[in-house]
């Protein structure tokens, strides 16, 4: 879970990438850009934080705004407690990391631009 201190780790970064699972997650992924929340959003009371709002944070302990930050969300079948990895899930994760190493081949934000999910 990402927490306000979060925001400390994009100090002086020039490319974000948030990475999570969800259920209802288009298959098999989804890979979007994130951008800062707008005010009220991350409460020093929150325990929880939305990459958007760890991108919103980071102005005002910083003073730079943040740098361009994208989510690869990987479609998760079963999040109970103990039960292993699907063969659906583990597909899902396998296209994922495809697109992973294109990322990390090409860190850069207008490349990341072009391979958005479908919509975003």
């Amino acid at each position: 879970q990402l927490q306000i201190e979060h925001a400390l780790d994009l100090v002086g970064r020039h490319l974000v990438l948030f990475i999570d699972a969800g259920e209802q997650t288009a298959a098999p992924y989804v890979f979007r850009q994130a951008r800062a929340a707008g005010a009220g959003a991350a409460s020093p009371s929150t325990h929880a934080l939305s990459p958007e709002a760890v991108l919103a944070v980071l102005p005002r302990i910083d003073h730079e705004a943040p740098p361009p930050a994208f989510v690869l969300c990987v479609r998760g079948e079963n999040f109970a407690l103990g039960e292993g990895l699907s063969a659906a899930a583990s597909s899902h994760a396998d296209a994922a990391f495809e697109l992973l190493q294109f990322l990390c081949r090409a860190a850069e934000r207008d490349v990341w631009l072009t391979r958005l999910s479908a919509g975003e």
